[in-house]
């Protein structure tokens, strides 16, 4: 029924758009095409065909027809092309679609939302929910009439039926005019009617103009209740004029609980066929000689078609569909490349629509996922077969400037480039890995309109996602485990997203991001598909002046195509989930920097942090907080401790002005006597604040002796802040100085070009601590698997008041950890960042010395990473060698656990190993450790506590 319209799956409605009949019909012996949605995935757009309106044929194997989402229906404008009007999912911002050909879409414009306000007539305007409207192209005023339908300010749903009745018998229809989709007028009722159907409530209605006359069909929304007859069904009204009056309707045409109704011409044009939803579980077909006359019900095959429009095609419309949309002729041989190692193998099919399916050990990991990107008016990856076909193996040693896991490694992989006009596919296959992209050959002025990205599994495997529902946020969420079908499809993840594709762990993620919008993954069923936010139009500075929002974007994703590579739509495949542990593929696919650039400056290290543990220094004769004295305290307190940078966060200087300083703060003294002492300082900065004085500010930092900043609040990744990454890294670069993104998306590979990129945020780290308890002990077992595969990943460790989470709270003032001391000591063994926080107080490190001369001995970059055990969620057991010394870093979650692990890679012989060990108590009391030496030769035995850790370095 109607009732779940306003379910949350209902949020992302598309307005549609009628069927013009009377002068714009296609004529000739094709048949009918049927835009329709399915009761499974309501809202978006799908095709069948059928010779006679009776016996239909779905095409594209049942799949949706490109981006579209809403009630799909046509109309055919006053330049020959159809229309379409549909919302944006995500800003449900109406999109005007058009296509030429009817086998391709594009957007139009995008059309404000103040067209649909009907709030000075008390009716609602929901910015989700524009009630359907359907549109009609009138020849006769070369005006497009959209009509849509609208409840009472006084009515809300809930999903029952009987609270909801009063609502749908508010529903009234609006109408405005267009001739330009430029001007619209002023919202206004359409019906008046009388006597018995005074208090008509009117849905879906379609207006066409016959024989000189105009004809409304009408659903009636009533209830058995209100009326003797008709209720629920389709009527029909007449007038002489485009906008009425329409005179009251007459009987019912249709029987009772139909709707989403839809007109056409019959096979033979005798006559009309009317198709009207009975819904929810198929459409009928009403027959008559007459728009006036009888109706008659015809037996039709129409099944788990939803919301739709019928329209007449000729033969080489219906021929064109058919090609499109159907399998791949036996002569359009698939394209097929492997591995290194031959485990993996890619199969792309070409022709009408470029497709890829993965295999991995001859087990089918992705199947016929699509790939398209719309460049102006052309849609790349759905041209005719490609003129060449290219293929290479590479195989290069790959030095790290900062090396994260290793100081080198190999990029091995093969690789098959698809050549069409304009444009190229290229596919790269590694022994862990496949990646595609688009890869622009002239300098093309076109707008990028969109781009498919596809991931279809071929079964309903488990996933992890962190789910949003906003294009700008903190890229900071909780995981949501779930198989890939209950995932809601109103929301989509940040990246990168796992699934768990029977025994192989797949993530999929994005490599090589510069001059484009980020991406996010929406699950669809057993797909997950791209989305993207648009090129920013209007932005408004929003919470107290920290963020700046775009309210309004345009329609396309950049403005121009250019000559260019397009990111990687990146896949990683492995056999086991710990694997991902010693993988790079992020970092091979992405750019790198110049030969001639230095960044032998660039130096890894410690991070003394004065914000997570709110300057809450103690025993000591100065008053801590944001001030001179407490930073030149932390200045001599790193220098004593080897630690290499103190980071001073927010206050030191006013947040809109780098100019403005705090006069609490000296920072020119602060910097000073930090160069004396050997110490690096590090500023926290608001990226809008960095956007506007950068050119002059870095300089002055570099000047003083700043060795790096920390930037925040950025919470987008559409192409105008993607570039505004760029560019930080490039002016950052230019004056020596590392960079710390917070608020940011996820790493996407540009610390390879740009090495000066130390570390981002982009997840829920020890500061969530402070207000909530996100940060769990599972999630800190999920991280390294997932979020951490992308690149370094600002976590900030370091918490030395812990506790399990039957007795953690949240403390602004003196924060605590979940999970025990030696889970906080493992992080940093663990957990990748070469900009590494210690984030406790100096009197907590001072009043916990064993832990934090432990902590100190951890390097932040490594040689050489060999991971050894682990499940996503549950446990991880990791190896690194940084120089000649070993260290091993365990974390557990929420059960109690032994692990044996094999240290044969350590060599003959036996090894002393000093370990940071959960105490006997541990399980009770989270701040139990213990501290010992060890000797062990190739197994290592591993207790660890619920929510515990362990932390090893073998002596030399």
């Amino acid at each position: 029924m109607k009732k779940y319209i306003y379910c949350i799956v209902l949020l992302l409605y598309l307005i549609s758009c009628g069927n013009s009949l009377s002068q714009n019909e296609e004529q000739g012996n094709g048949g009918y095409l049927f835009a329709h949605m399915t009761n499974e995935s309501y809202g978006s757009m799908f095709y069948s065909i059928s010779r006679d309106g009776l016996d239909w044929m779905k095409l594209n194997n049942g799949e949706k027809i490109s981006g579209y989402r809403g009630h799909p229906d046509f109309c055919k404008g006053k330049d020959g092309r159809y229309y379409m009007i549909g919302i944006d999912e995500y800003k449900f911002q109406p999109v005007l679609w058009v296509t030429s050909s009817l086998t391709s879409w594009e957007i139009e414009k995008w059309l404000s939302r103040n067209i649909f306000d009907v709030s000075e007539m008390d009716y609602k305007t929901d910015i989700n929910w524009y009630g359907a409207p359907k549109m009609y192209y009138d020849e006769d005023s070369k005006q497009y009439i959209i009509t849509w339908h609208a409840a009472h300010k006084n009515f809300s749903a809930n999903g029952n039926e009987e609270h909801d009745k009063p609502l749908w018998r508010s529903m009234r229809t609006f109408y405005i005019l267009t001739s330009d989709f430029e001007t619209f007028t002023k919202p206004q009722r359409l019906f008046n009617f009388t006597g018995r159907y005074e208090n008509m409530a009117t849905l879906d209605v379609i207006i066409r103009k016959i024989d000189g006359e105009y004809y409304a069909f009408i659903k009636d929304e009533r209830w058995q209740e209100d009326i003797n007859e008709g209720y629920k069904a389709i009527h029909i009204a007449k007038s002489s004029n485009l906008t009425g009056h329409y005179a009251n309707p007459g009987p019912a045409v249709t029987d009772a609980w139909h709707e989403a109704q839809t007109l056409a011409r019959n096979p033979d044009d005798t006559g009309w066929y009317l198709f009207a939803e009975n819904y929810p579980n198929k459409y009928d077909l009403y027959e008559s000689a007459s728009i006036e006359g009888t109706w008659q019900k015809k037996t039709t095959n129409a099944a788990n078609i939803r919301h739709g429009s019928v329209i007449r095609i000729d033969e080489a419309v219906y021929q064109s569909l058919l090609n499109t949309f159907t399998e791949i002729s036996a002569t359009d041989k698939p394209v097929e490349i492997a591995s290194p190692d031959g485990k993996n193998k890619v199969i792309i099919t070409t022709g009408k629509q470029v497709s890829y399916s993965v295999f991995r050990n001859g087990e089918t990991i992705l199947t016929d996922s699509r790939l398209t990107l719309t460049a102006g008016n052309h849609t790349w990856g759905k041209d005719t077969k490609p003129s060449k076909i290219e293929r290479r193996q590479v195989n290069d040693a790959v030095q790290f400037t900062v090396p994260r896991k290793y100081r080198s490694t190999q990029n091995h992989y093969n690789e098959v480039s698809l050549q069409y006009e304009g444009y190229r596919i290229e596919f790269r296959v590694y022994d862990n890995g496949v990646a595609y992209r688009f890869v622009s050959l002239t300098d093309n002025p076109a707008a990028v309109k969109n781009e498919l990205v596809e991931y279809r599994f071929d079964k309903d495997y488990n996933s992890y996602t962190l789910l949003t529902n906003k294009l700008e946020n903190w890229y900071e969420e909780n995981y949501t485990v779930k198989p890939l079908e209950s995932l809601p499809r109103d929301s989509f993840s940040i990246i990168p997203v796992m699934v768990e594709a029977g025994k192989y762990t797949v993530l999929l993620a994005e490599a090589n991001l510069y001059h484009y919008a980020g991406m996010y993954l929406q699950p669809d069923g057993k797909t997950f598909k791209g989305v993207f936010a648009n090129y920013p139009e209007k932005e408004e500075i929003k919470e107290n002046g920290n963020k700046l929002y775009a309210t309004e974007r345009h329609d396309y994703i950049i403005p121009q195509v250019q000559q260019r590579a397009f990111p990687w739509r990146v896949m990683g495949i492995f056999d086991q989930a710990i694997d991902i542990l010693g993988n790079e593929l992020i970092y091979l696919l992405s750019d790198e920097q110049p030969a001639t650039a230095d960044y032998s400056w660039i130096k890894p290290g410690k991070v003394l942090w004065d914000w997570w543990n709110d300057r809450n220094i103690y025993q000591v004769n100065f008053q801590s907080g944001i001030n001179t004295a407490t930073c030149l305290y932390m200045v001599d307190y790193a220098a004593g401790h080897g630690i290499e940078y103190i980071l001073i966060d927010e206050g030191w200087t006013n947040n809109d002005d780098l100019f403005d300083h705090n006069p609490q703060v000296d920072l020119p003294t602060i910097c000073k006597y930090a160069v004396q002492k050997g110490v690096g300082v590090q500023l926290w900065i608001k990226w809008m604040t960095a956007d506007k004085q950068m050119d002059k500010a870095f300089p002055l930092f570099r000047k003083w002796g700043i060795k790096g900043v920390k930037i925040d609040f950025m919470d987008r990744n559409d192409a105008k802040m993607v570039d505004f990454y760029r560019r930080v890294a490039v002016k950052a670069a230019e004056n020596k100085l590392l960079v710390d993104f917070h608020g940011s998306y996820p790493n996407e590979g540009m610390r390879r070009q740009y090495p000066n990129l130390m570390t981002r945020e982009g997840v829920i780290g020890l500061e969530y601590n402070k207000w909530s308890n996100k940060a769990t002990v599972t999630h800190d077992l999920i991280i390294p698997y997932l979020r951490m595969w992308a690149g370094p990943m600002d976590y900030t460790p370091g918490a030395m008041l812990n506790a399990h989470s039957d007795v953690f709270y949240a403390n602004q003032r003196e924060p605590m950890s979940q999970g025990t001391r030696s889970h906080q000591v493992a992080m940093y063994i663990v957990y990748e960042s070469p900009l590494q926080m210690l984030s406790d107080s100096p009197s907590k490190y001072d009043a916990n010395p064993e832990s934090f001369e432990f902590i100190k001995q951890i390097p932040t970059v490594w040689d050489e990473t060999v991971p050894l055990a682990g499940e996503i969620g549950k446990y991880i057991v990791v190896a690194r060698r940084s120089g000649n010394t070993w260290y091993i870093g365990a974390m557990n979650g929420e059960t109690s656990r032994e692990v044996e692990v094999d240290l044969s890679f350590l060599g003959d012989g036996k090894k002393r190993v000093k370990s940071h060990i959960d105490g006997i108590n541990a399980d009770y009391q989270a701040k139990d450790y213990a501290i010992g030496e060890i000797s062990v030769s190739r197994k290592l035995k591993i207790k660890m506590a619920r929510g515990g850790g362990y932390a090893g370095i073998v002596l030399n």
